[in-house]
């Protein structure tokens, strides 16, 4: 009986060795993936005035609409809105941005408001912008909310005169709008616009 020799004993075959440095490399791969510090993103947060002005300053209508006045300002979480309306021509701008900039602004004629009921702004712009109901509140009102399609009611904001019902997660399309006085009777209920 021939004893193997001690180099053959302890030595490991071709494959055996190739697997080893393959399970070796893999974890090494594994931990660096999980200590590799996070990746840089280009965008900085940037404050919301200042968002908010770069959004006026990059409106598209060509037309001077005289001195925007910042009538409403809401937040959900990151998200923002303003709305803005004209001290001269009729007219309306909405700016919507995050905590790294504006990333929407449009605005809008303020038509007649009609003799009774809710008066809504944007035409169009209420489809094209499904995010956001504007408008004025009727004679009376206190509270203006929105039922959605999907059941869930979204609370608008509102100064007195001007009103946003707005959420970025869900769309406004279809929903009927609800103004009411101080005492919580209905004043007035319409469905929102479509174009």
């Amino acid at each position: 009986m021939t004893e193997p020799r001690p180099d053959q004993a302890t030595s490991t075959s071709g494959p055996a060795r190739f697997m080893l440095a393959l399970c070796v490399l893999m974890l090494a791969g594994a931990v660096w993936l999980i200590a590799m510090p996070e990746e840089d993103t280009d965008e900085e947060p940037v404050p919301q005035a200042q968002a908010a002005a770069e959004c006026l300053a990059a409106g598209e209508d060509p037309e001077p609409h005289g001195t925007l006045v910042e009538r409403l300002a809401v937040q959900a979480g990151d998200d923002w809105l303003r709305l803005y309306v004209a001290d001269g021509r009729r007219w309306v701008y909405l700016c919507e941005g995050n905590q790294y900039g504006h990333y929407q602004g449009f605005g809008s004629i303020i038509e007649e408001p009609p003799t009774q009921g809710l008066h809504f702004f944007g035409g169009w712009d209420a489809v094209a912008k499904p995010k956001v109901l504007m408008g004025a509140l009727p004679a009376g009102a206190t509270a203006i909310e929105a039922r959605l399609v999907s059941g869930e009611v979204l609370r608008g904001t509102h100064d007195g005169t001007y009103f946003a019902i707005w959420s970025p997660d869900a769309t406004v399309e279809g929903a009927t709008v609800t103004a009411t006085g101080a005492d919580g009777k209905v004043i007035a209920t319409a469905p929102a616009p479509v174009g």
